[in-house]
């Protein structure tokens, strides 16, 4: 397609990005009678190709990871996450937060070799009480990324580019990576909501515009 074309409206010109990326016993360090529990886990491999056969390179991470608005959210102790990914394909919904399905929020993270290691804590909600129990209860806590990317598939698989616009890692079940899970509770729900698969979902150009409209002051 030349310059000229330019885009047509059905032109793929980003994903949706669900990734299960987030193995260890906890030892809860803290008293059962806290409202919150605080665990490290992993939360991303740059490295290998997970078991959806999707690569996330340390580049386009490392840049999503550090974007200003990260940044402030978590300076702001803001930076939450929901229980499941959300059932809606839509990309109004998969790049919100819906209040009412809130567990818990990201503190911090930090890269430990080629892995994004983080520090995440239950939260006073309906639905973080049920993550804190179920800690509690020695479930091993696994994370999922939730983004917006160009990807380039490869003969491995699809390998994810820049710009990569995260909004955040939400609590599942069930991991991409089989290492990927809460290494240990540093302090101290069994339903179907927060259940979900991987997904890589294609944006057409017609969709984008939509969701740019809506959401910016400044379209």
């Amino acid at each position: 397609m030349s310059k000229k074309e330019g885009f047509k409206r059905n032109d793929v010109v980003a994903y949706m990005l669900s990734e299960t990326t987030s193995v260890g016993k906890p030892t809860i360090l803290n008293s059962q009678h806290s409202e919150s529990a605080i665990i490290e886990a992993v939360l991303q491999n740059c490295k290998e190709f997970n078991r959806n056969k999707r690569n996330y390179p340390y580049k386009p991470l490392n840049a999503g990871l550090n974007d200003k608005r990260i940044r402030e959210l978590i300076k702001n102790k803001s930076w939450v996450g929901e229980a499941g990914h959300p059932q809606n394909p839509t990309l109004q919904r998969q790049m919100s937060i819906d209040h009412s399905n809130i567990s818990h929020r990201i503190n911090s993270w930090r890269w430990e070799g080629d892995n994004v290691v983080g520090i995440v804590e239950t939260l006073n909600t309906h639905r973080g009480f049920d993550m804190r129990n179920l800690i509690r209860q020695e479930l091993n806590t696994a994370f999922s990324l939730r983004a917006v990317g160009p990807v380039t598939k490869t003969a491995k698989g699809d390998v994810v580019q820049e710009p990569l616009s995260i909004l955040t890692y939400d609590w599942v079940f069930i991991p991409s990576h089989s290492g990927a899970y809460q290494r240990k509770v540093v302090t101290g729900v069994n339903n179907n909501d927060a259940l979900s698969e991987s997904y890589c979902i294609p944006i057409l150009q017609e969709q984008a515009i939509k969701f740019v409209k809506e959401e910016s002051e400044n379209f």
